[in-house]
């Protein structure tokens, strides 16, 4: 069995994330469409859910980017 330097297994680690958090991206756009319907329909209850959740989303994408450079 091959070794794999730490560092390489490391960048490789968040290399896989990184494709991950991609379709949760694609997802996020998808919420925020239904963000922006429940927006106009003016269903406050479910706006803030989803608001809630588009902005945790977007802050740990923020992250994993953050994290993903600093690997690099």
């Amino acid at each position: 069995m091959m070794h794999i330097p730490k560092r390489q297994e490391e960048i490789g680690t968040l290399q896989y994330a990184f494709f991950i958090m991609g379709g949760i991206e694609k997802s996020m756009k998808e919420l925020f469409q239904i963000l922006s319907n429940l927006k106009e329909a003016g269903n406050v209850p479910y706006c803030i859910a989803f608001q809630k959740a588009f902005y945790a989303l977007n802050a740990y994408l923020e992250a994993l980017q953050e994290a993903y450079e600093t690997a690099l």
